[in-house]
């Protein structure tokens, strides 16, 4: 490709490649300027929804007009190629300068990034990948943000299919994370990332594999920032904490909002925050301002809390006496419907190793056989056979909310870590698209007939099925007396060619 003229563009270096494309520097010999050319691959070119992913990205990008947004020049086709021609931005990823950053120059970066989005999201264009290698910062301290290959415009048709995810995982917001549809809050959780990156020098949510990471991201809060750097502020601290707030309710609402919150720290660069006579868009114990409306606040915050505590002890007694569970007190268990009507999906191989192929669709041959027999749930429990889901070739949860009128799915994923399985099993709401559980579940490799047994167990208690201890005795063990369900072990061993379902357990 290097050295060939395509059209009026002389194709100079490459200088990147990623899942949409691949970026080349090249010269545009008609206007006498260096350019950015990103190639659509051949394989994407022949698909129809992909292709029309890559015209929304050039339409989106090329309607803004910003100092902090890379600028599309033009989408042009030739042969078989289809590509954007962008502008040339001579800098580094900000990716490569993070040990580097001043907190000064971080709080300015994000400044600019910020600017840069609340202009796209003026637009109505979400950007869903920000991350520190989409930004770069040149010799002269500009900041651009590039790639809106996976921007959307608000309005247009979700061409993205339910259950997978665009974007870097370590930047995904919990909402992107689970595969559901976002909106310009997204980018701002990936800026809060960003900056916290650029802060402490480490990401927020981190972990030996992708569903980990994202496992992290919808359960675990990030390491304290001060734990990386003491002289945080609190201010910048809660700036950081808030934009990475998973309740959205609670996360900056917009842009603008975390903009006018970062200048304002700029603007105390010098003096105290006790001097500041403004206010952040959070409540900060350093800041004096209001305090005697902030105090009202906080007795009437402690009046709240004591009655609530009061009811809740009350509630506690009132249920115990009647020897009842509090339902409140089980998230999880307040998102499940009485009668479950459940799909088990496909499992996913992550690196897509042949040999664990086998395994998973074992685990979901397992995972259903288990749950169908479970008769103290006759009357609350059922269970689409494997053999229904593959005549109707369901592949995703809203496919199986159409075909079989679910109100559960359950997915999964397996891999190879360090000679270990690696298991995530994830409870899904298919109606409102949402993951209600996930466990993780990790054994030796050897151990092939404790995962499938944890992998049963694991999926009765995110459904909150309680199991009687003979059944759960029955499932760890992995015995059955049973001949007919021997003879399904058998056959399916024989279909699957796997020693790892002759341990497959069957309830008598």
């Amino acid at each position: 490709m290097i050295g060939i003229t395509i059209l009026h563009y002389k194709i100079h270096e490459k200088l990147g490649e990623g899942g949409m494309g691949v970026v080349y520097k090249a010269e545009d010999t008609k206007l006498k300027r260096d350019v950015a050319i990103k190639f659509l691959p051949h394989y994407i070119t022949a698909n129809e929804d992909e292709r029309q992913r890559f015209e929304i990205e050039a339409q989106a990008a090329a309607s803004l007009n910003h100092p902090n947004i890379s600028t599309i020049h033009a989408i042009e086709e030739s042969g078989n190629e289809v590509f954007i021609v962008m502008e040339f931005i001579d800098g580094d990823e900000l990716k490569n300068k993070i040990k580097n950053i001043s907190t000064d120059e971080a709080i300015n970066i994000a400044i600019k990034i910020c600017e840069g989005l609340a202009a796209a999201h003026n637009n109505g264009i979400v950007h869903r990948d920000i991350k520190s290698s989409n930004i770069m910062v040149t010799k002269d301290g500009a900041v651009k943000i590039m790639d809106f290959g996976l921007a959307k415009l608000s309005g247009e048709r979700n061409l993205t299919k339910l259950g997978t995810t665009l974007g870097t995982i370590a930047y995904m917001s919990p909402e992107q994370s689970k595969g559901l549809n976002v909106d310009h809050q997204s980018d701002i959780w990936s800026l809060g990332v960003v900056l916290y990156e650029m802060i402490t020098g480490s990401l927020p949510f981190k972990g030996d594999y992708d569903q980990a990471v994202i496992y992290s991201i919808l359960n675990e809060a990030p390491p304290d920032p001060k734990s990386y750097n003491e002289n945080i502020t609190r201010p910048l601290e809660s700036i950081i904490m808030k934009a990475l707030n998973k309740n959205k309710a609670e996360r900056y609402q917009s842009a603008a909002e975390m903009l006018s919150d970062l200048k304002l720290l700029k603007e105390m660069s010098g003096s105290t925050v006790n001097e500041s006579i403004k206010q952040f868009s959070f409540v900060d114990k350093t800041i004096e301002v209001k305090k005697s409306s902030l105090l009202n606040k906080s007795y009437t915050k402690i009046i709240a809390g004591l009655l609530l505590l009061s009811l809740l002890i009350f509630l506690i007694f009132k249920y115990a006496a009647n020897d009842k569970e509090i339902p409140f007190l089980d998230s999880e268990s307040s998102l499940l419907p009485e009668e479950k009507h459940i799909a088990v999906l496909p499992f996913s191989v992550i690196g897509n190793e042949i040999e664990y192929k086998h395994i998973a669709e074992g685990l979901v041959e397992i995972i259903t056989s288990k749950l169908s027999q479970l008769e103290q749930y006759k009357n609350k429990l059922w269970i689409v056979p494997t053999s229904e889901m593959h005549k109707s070739n369901v592949q995703n949860p809203e496919d199986a909310l159409k075909a079989f009128g679910i109100n559960l799915a359950i997915t999964g994923s397996i891999q190879k870590v360090n000679n270990r399985y690696q298991l995530i099993i994830n409870l899904i709401d298919p109606s409102k698209q949402r993951q209600i559980s996930s466990r993780i579940i990790d054994e030796p490799l050897s151990g092939t007939s404790s995962i499938q047994n944890e992998a049963v167990l694991k999926t009765a208690e995110m459904m909150d099925l309680k199991l009687e201890d003979n059944i759960q005795t029955t499932l760890k063990s992995g015995e059955t007396n049973n001949p007919a369900a021997k003879t399904i072990a058998n056959a399916i061993i024989a279909i699957t060619g796997t020693p790892f379902l002759d341990t497959l357990i069957c309830l008598d």
